[in-house]
């Protein structure tokens, strides 16, 4: 099995954030491309807050997820101001021990 992502950018006019839609495997070998496509989400208005939904996503890796979190979900600068208004993850709901 392949790991493969997709990703779509969504910025609406009058919202507050812009939504980075992301389905297939999230995986050490599909990291850099998620990490790339925030940071193309963060150009198109630094001011807004970033969301990436991850709820259809296929699979997530903990490793990844943590490394993007640690990257993004903070206010840290790389190279020019990122995060202004901070970059949030949306998981799947875990499902509950009934």
């Amino acid at each position: 099995m392949t790991d493969e992502i997709s990703v779509l950018i969504r910025a609406d006019v009058g919202r507050e954030t812009i939504d980075v839609l992301v389905r297939g495997r999230l995986t050490e070998q599909t990291r850099q491309t998620l990490a790339t496509q925030i940071l193309k989400a963060r150009t198109l208005d630094p001011a807004s807050a970033i969301l990436v939904d991850l709820t259809a996503a296929e699979s997530i890796d903990a490793q990844p997820l943590t490394w993007l979190r640690e990257t993004f979900g903070c206010h840290r600068s790389l190279g020019h101001e990122l995060h202004r208004h901070g970059t949030h993850f949306l998981l799947p709901a875990q499902p509950s021990d009934s």
